[in-house]
């Protein structure tokens, strides 16, 4: 800042600042004129070129679902009759072996014996919490027979001339079922494997009449399966007698305590 000096003393001279005061300008955007309100030039479109692939004024999707289309039926004009055959047997194939897969995955309970594997016994014992030891053990024994084989060999070693002069005095063994429906399964297996051995089976179930299960009781029989409430009403009209019945299997018991012939056991 200048300085002048009168008689020994300095005085100061303060110049003026012009930028002592500043101006501030409100803004509202909504005061702002350049923007143009017009829609037409307001959304911008996309820029579409005129050339191979492209017609301007469709839309690129359908342009490019289009050419995927005909691109594939130029494709399929072009395949040979041999190529067509080599396609189809391809995909019979792997039809074959999808539908190969989904049979082999089925439930043990699903399957025959023939057809079990043996992740379907390692399952099967799971199930049944079967545990086993040592070497060479034989698969778990799968149906009816599990009981029926015990029984018949213990009928077997019989005398055969006991079992012709006791004939009347009732069977050695008796198989419960809960349903009927089970009864008739049971007869079944233990008619296929006791035929061959000589030794009758009877069923006595609801569904028959009673008159032909009585006549075939006094025919004399080993054997004789029945649900609780038809061998109940057999041995009050005196059409059976259990002098000699050693042997008695409950099947499903614990579904016949459900059903409530608890009291009939």
């Amino acid at each position: 800042m200048p300085c002048i000096t009168w008689g020994g003393i300095k005085k100061r001279h303060r110049t003026g600042h012009f930028n002592d005061q500043k101006f501030v300008f409100e803004w509202d955007a909504s005061e702002d004129t350049s923007i143009d309100y017009n829609p037409l030039y307001k959304e911008r479109r996309r820029v579409q070129l005129l050339g191979r692939g492209f017609i301007a004024g469709t839309d690129l999707k359908q342009q490019k679902q289009e050419q995927s289309h005909f691109y594939g039926e130029l494709m399929e004009k072009r395949r040979t009759l041999e190529e067509k055959e080599q396609e189809e047997a391809r995909l019979c194939k792997l039809c074959k072996k999808e539908a190969k897969q989904h049979w082999d995955d089925r439930h043990w309970s699903q399957k025959k014996l023939d057809e079990m594997t043996d992740r379907d016994w390692w399952i099967f014992c799971e199930d049944y919490s079967i545990t086993t030891k040592g070497g060479k053990i034989p698969n778990p024994i799968w149906q009816t027979a599990a009981f029926l084989i015990p029984l018949l060999v213990w009928i077997t070693t019989l005398l055969k001339n006991d079992r012709t002069e006791e004939s009347d005095q009732g069977p050695y063994a008796i198989i419960l079922a809960p349903t009927h429906e089970l009864a008739q399964q049971i007869e079944e297996e233990t008619v296929k494997f006791g035929k061959p051995l000589d030794i009758r089976t009877v069923a006595v179930i609801g569904g028959i009449f009673r008159e032909d299960q009585g006549f075939r009781l006094h025919m004399a029989c080993e054997i004789v399966i029945a649900t609780p409430g038809r061998l109940i009403d057999i041995l009050e009209n005196c059409s059976l007698v259990l002098s000699r019945c050693t042997y008695v299997v409950l099947d499903e018991a614990d579904r016949m305590i459900d059903m409530g012939f608890e009291p009939d056991v």
